[in-house]
């Protein structure tokens, strides 16, 4: 190869290698035009660092691309459990699939919580540390979609459960040309359970193929068009999985799916079968049938007929035989007619087909179960099915006004009661007493021939309805004008019978009545009665729901009452759009205007005393968190640059999943509180200095008050000898008053002078020794058992724990718990009971008195075990006492290294339990 040849070559290389290079740029383009105009979410992560994000990223999690880039994804969840489960888990699905798909939550940068799909590919599978590009899907509304449906879901459940029929609702499945191959449970009412046999855990999830092999495609086919077209069907089958035979309604509740109305006829069915036809044998056993029986060829003439006693047509029975069957029916209808008789002869199989006739200016609806039979014909059992499809009719309309409310569902029940039931009259009352116990009804929907009419009150008492009422039902067949010939309803209303039955609520009680009237006599039927009772219980929990409805707006307005007489402010924070919403009280509080009001989170913080927003913030960030409830304190300035104290409390409402949603609270002010407890403090300091001054001038005085009355009690002493004859009898006396009284004076200086020392704490020696416990608590039990047996109140010592013996100050610990057993005594009402139990806890013993006297409340807790202090004046003058003991009993624990405190409910009594070392002597 000469050099020209060489030349040529290496630019044909350079050539191309330009020309790959410019592929690869074009491609690169082309990949960053779709990362920035694709409609979701799209990323890079490496090691869980963020390195590449797309707009839609930063429009959903309102961070900006320099706030993202280079950042921990971390940012991005709101808990750490969060982010280590979707790294642990898209992780095990790359390295099983190559990819992974995980549902999670995402925290926005303003706080909103959101659900998010994320999908994660790893740039090259063999080298995880290149990086993973992910998408993610902003699913929220999905997920309170999902949240909605089930809740409509739970409604719809709670209807049909006391259906008496059996109810199911299925998804039909299709293959990839449209064709429905099997269909799946969704859900059945414990009616299906009970007809069927099936168990709802055992087919929930599953195809009728699965739980019914046998079942034959003409029916899933059947019912997959009942799920596509919304046409319902309704027919009779023989379940040869089941062993019986069911009356089945089949219509559309929402697109693929189909619901079924079952009712087990297997009784019916087999009295049937006893008495099929078959030919001249059989004529005795047909005449003895209420329905028409005909026997029709291909071409639609009738060779035979018979008409039970309850049949319905305008035609004679002899012009039937020999006539076609285009002259009874409509041509349409005698067309589909004809082409089932058909399609019954030619597969040899029961067919059932529904129609209507006209007859005497009504439709009367028919079923005509066709058999194939000798010399190509069909044996048609016909039979009047009016009453039933009525009574279809009537469910369907229960169940389409399952989910509505409003001032029309009452009307629109008692509109379909009339004329599905042809009835010329159907009304609805509530029922109620007024004072004096005088009962009334009041109509809340009255249909009468035709119209609508105008609602009315009436009196229970001499109606019809009071029978009503006083036996749950009340049918008068005919003639009832007869029997109230002064009633004016019923003589406008043109009333031939009447039947009524009482609307209960969950409790039984009567609220209300629905009663038929007719211009025609009326006979019981349970066909009827059935329909009455259904309308029935839509009608109570419709009334039912509007009293609740009520009871709302009453708390309601309540509510608004308590919020403005109680001088408080009501707000909400909705986090998901970070809206702030506030009444009329909180602008007062805060000193703002409405209009100035901007609605937004910031508005409230600048506000907010710079030292406590901080305090303020984490208070919300815990009570989101669900650590604690939303209950804190801080102060705010006003415009007017005035500084006020406010209480804030508050409640997160949170979705079915617990995702916080808004922070409902109130605010009150309290600044005047504020003001009252500083003044408190400040009393407190200085009640505290004057009784340090009181104590240190009685440690002081006690020696100069002590010796003139050991002076006066001596001296006393001595006139008072036997021996000494100096004083008259009536000087006698005087010496032994001055005696008597010198010695309680001293006995009160003593007990003043050692509260004092104790009260600052004087580091006084305790005379410490080995105590028995047992022993010690029987002895001082005995020193207070007779006032205690004088009031008929039981002592009973209990140990929950064996403690031989303790180091104490014994005369200190007997005034502690002699103190104790006292009071207890003297606050327990006569019958009552004492105990004093002991136990030990580290190193520690515990002593309490237990009691079931008066109690003490919750807020006077802390007060008690100050000095000299009643808690109640009336209490003071009936118990007596000086308010010291409590406050000396703390002091004499504390003395002991030791700890005091009380347990009580006002009218459950109390207990006082302290605790000590049960040897000092180890911690030194």
């Amino acid at each position: 190869m000469d050099e020209t040849d060489k030349t040529n070559e290496t630019a044909g290389f350079q050539e191309n290698i330009k020309d790959e290079n410019c592929s690869l740029s074009e491609s690169e383009k082309r990949l960053k035009s779709i990362f920035k105009a694709a409609p979701i979410g799209i990323g890079v992560v490496s090691d869980r660092i963020l390195t590449e994000v797309n707009s839609r990223i930063c429009e959903m999690t309102g961070y900006t691309n320099e706030e993202l880039i280079g950042s921990s994804a971390r940012i991005l969840y709101p808990t750490d459990a969060d982010y280590e489960y979707v790294g642990t888990e898209k992780y095990r699905q790359i390295s099983e699939n190559g990819t992974g798909t995980v549902e999670t939550k995402w925290l926005k940068k303003d706080g909103t919580i959101i659900d998010v799909l994320l999908s994660s590919t790893p740039i090259d599978i063999n080298d995880l540390k290149l990086g993973v590009t992910f998408t993610a899907l902003d699913i929220s509304e999905r997920k309170k979609t999902e949240t909605t449906l089930k809740e409509s879901e739970e409604k719809f459940r709670t209807l049909v459960s006391g259906m008496q029929q059996g109810l199911a609702v299925h998804e039909i499945i299709t293959n990839d040309d449209g064709k429905v191959t099997d269909y799946r449970f969704l859900d059945a009412n414990d009616s299906f359970e009970r007809i069927t046999g099936l168990k709802k855990e055992e087919i929930i999830g599953r195809t009728v193929l699965e739980v019914l092999p046998e079942t034959e495609h003409y029916w899933i086919e059947q019912y997959g068009q009942v799920a596509l077209t919304g046409e319902p069907l309704f027919y009779e089958n023989y379940s040869r999985e089941l062993g019986r035979y069911y009356e089945v309604v089949a219509y559309r509740p929402r697109h693929n799916q189909f619901a079924t109305i079952i009712t087990d006829v297997t009784d019916r069915k087999k009295a049937e079968e006893i008495h099929k036809l078959q030919g001249e044998r059989d004529k005795a056993i047909i005449a003895t049938l209420p329905d028409m029986l005909f026997v029709v060829d291909r071409e639609g003439y009738c060779t035979e007929a018979h008409l039970g006693e309850n049949a319905k047509t305008s035609i004679p029975i002899e012009n039937l035989i020999g006539s076609n069957i285009k002259e009874v029916f409509p041509a349409e209808e005698a067309r589909r007619y004809i082409e089932i008789c058909n399609k019954c002869i030619d597969s040899g199989k029961l067919h059932t087909v529904e129609y209507y006739l006209k007859i005497d200016g009504k439709k009367s609806y028919f079923e005509a179960r066709l058999s194939p039979i000798y010399n190509n014909q069909v044996l048609a059992i016909i039979r009047d099915i009016t009453e039933s499809k009525n009574f279809r009719d009537t469910l369907t309309t229960i169940a389409e006004t399952g989910f509505e409310y409003g001032d029309d569902i009452l009307r629109v029940l008692v509109r379909q009661l009339a004329i599905s039931q042809d009835i010329s009259t159907a009304f609805l009352a509530e029922y109620c007493t007024e004072e004096g116990d005088s009962e009334k009804g009041c109509t809340v929907a009255v249909w009468s021939h035709g119209k609508y009419k105008e609602e009315f009150d009436f009196k229970i008492e001499g109606t019809l309805c009071e029978n009503v009422i006083l036996n749950g039902e009340w049918l008068w067949p005919s003639k009832v004008q007869q029997l109230y010939p002064d009633s004016k309803v019923l003589r406008d209303l043109k009333a031939e019978s009447y039947w009524g039955i009482s609307l209960k609520n969950d409790s039984g009680e009567t609220i209300g009545i629905l009663a038929i009237i007719d211009d025609k006599p009326m006979e019981r039927s349970e066909h009827l009665y059935s329909i009455l009772s259904s309308f029935a219980s839509r009608a109570a929990a419709e009334m039912e729901r509007r009293k609740a409805e009520e009871m709302l707006v009453s708390a309601t307005h309540r509510l608004f009452l308590a919020t403005k007489s109680a001088n408080m402010g009501i707000w909400e924070w909705d986090f998901k759009t970070n809206i702030l919403i506030w009444d009329k009280k909180m602008h007062e509080i805060y000193g703002t205007e409405p209009i100035e009001f901007t609605g937004e989170f910031e508005f409230w913080k600048e506000k907010v005393h710079p030292d406590d927003i901080e305090n303020a913030l984490k208070e919300i960030d815990d009570a989101v968190s669900g650590i604690k409830e939303f209950k804190t304190e801080f102060r705010i300035i006003t415009p007017n640059n005035e500084t006020r104290f406010i209480e804030a409390h508050g409640m997160v409402e949170r979705d079915l999943h617990g995702t916080p949603l808004k922070l409902i609270g109130a605010n009150w002010d309290i600044t005047d509180r504020k003001i009252v407890e500083e003044a408190l403090i400040y009393s407190r300091i200085i009640s505290e200095d004057t009784n340090r001054i009181k104590s240190e001038f009685m440690n002081n005085v006690s020696h100069e008050l002590r010796t003139p009355l050991t002076s006066v009690i001596g001296f006393s002493d001595v006139l008072l000898q036997e021996d000494y004859e100096g004083l008259s009898k009536e000087q006698k006396k005087y010496v032994e008053y001055i005696n008597s009284s010198g010695k309680n004076l001293l006995d009160i200086i003593n007990k003043i002078i050692d509260f004092s020392r104790y009260e600052i704490n004087d580091p006084e020696n305790l005379n410490i020794k080995k105590i028995t416990l047992d022993s010690f608590i029987s002895e001082i039990m005995m020193l207070i058992s007779k006032k205690a047996a004088d009031k008929s109140i039981g002592l009973s010592f209990k140990r929950k724990e064996s403690v031989g013996t303790f180091y104490a100050d014994e005369h200190k610990l007997t005034q502690i718990i002699h103190n104790l057993l006292e009071n207890a005594v003297k606050f327990t009402n006569p019958g009552g009971s004492i105990t004093v139990e002991t136990s030990a806890y580290g190193g520690m013993l515990r002593i309490s008195v237990i009691d079931t006297g008066i109690g003490i409340d919750k807020d006077d807790m802390n007060e008690i075990f100050k000095p000299f202090l009643q808690l109640d004046g009336s209490i003071a003058r009936k118990y007596n006492g000086t308010g010291i003991g409590l406050a000396l009993c703390k002091k004499l624990v504390e003395l002991h290294d030791g700890n005091m405190w009380v347990a009580s409910e006002p009218g459950n009594g109390s207990n006082f339990t302290f605790e000590i070392p049960v040897d000092p002597y180890l911690d030194a």
